[in-house]
């Protein structure tokens, strides 16, 4: 089952009504530990679908299990810095797994003017999120999140020329940065503003973009093998 799209699915729904009812039930007691489960769990669901086959998805993925343990330990700042560091690498290893497949692509206009739409988008949000949260940020924590957003748009714009290979699979890869992007937004807001209800949402978001993560690294790994037998 869990080799199944819909069985990733499946456990991806339980996975968040676990996370939603500790939330209800502790409130924000053990949101955390939580966390790390949920994710713990998916990893074996990834590696379970042998997405590991890809080394720089599954080094990804292990960046995120790592951020996750890190946000235990929040409240110090090194463990602040280090689970900012550890998503920051998370980004950079997408992009070094991305940048690679899009050799063949031809930037039009219209292109140049999404990606730069996209662009001033982004630094509008990345802007308004962190005037609103500054004043409650740990000194050398900003230009950290400024580099974060930075790098957020970047591989936005990659994954956006990604989608013009024509791979089928280049949406999920879209999809699950959106979630993360927005995952990213309600986790800043809920805990520097203290908008505890926001931490559903952060919760959703980021569950079903380690779910979109594992989507994709299938559908990835599946085109790969598929084009080495075809090149034997």
């Amino acid at each position: 089952m869990l080799k199944t799209n819909l069985g990733v699915f499946a456990v991806t729904a339980v996975l968040i009504l676990f996370n939603f009812i500790s939330i209800y039930v502790y409130n924000l007691e053990y949101f955390d530990e939580t966390n790390c489960v949920v994710v713990l769990l998916l990893f074996i669901v990834f590696l379970y679908n042998k997405c590991y086959i890809n080394f720089k998805l599954c080094l990804a993925f292990v960046l995120a299990l790592l951020a996750n343990i890190s946000l235990i330990y929040y409240e110090n700042f090194v463990f602040s810095l280090l689970t900012n560091i550890f998503k920051l690498l998370f980004y950079i290893v997408l992009m070094w797994h991305v940048i690679p497949l899009q050799k063949s692509v031809k930037t039009t206009r219209l292109d140049w003017f999404s990606y730069i739409f996209v662009s001033l988008l982004g630094c509008g949000v990345i802007k308004v999120l962190i005037s609103s949260i500054e004043q409650n940020l740990e000194s050398g924590l900003n230009m950290l999140f400024y580099i974060h957003g930075l790098f957020l748009i970047c591989i936005m714009v990659i994954a956006f020329r990604y989608n013009s290979t024509g791979f089928k699979g280049a949406k999920y890869f879209a999809l699950l940065l959106v979630l993360f992007a927005f995952s990213d937004i309600f986790s800043s807001f809920g805990y520097y503003l203290g908008y505890d209800n926001l931490s559903y949402f952060e919760r959703f978001f980021y569950t079903m973009g380690l779910c979109f993560t594992i989507l994709y690294s299938k559908k990835y790994i599946q085109k790969s093998v598929t084009n080495y037998n075809s090149a034997i």
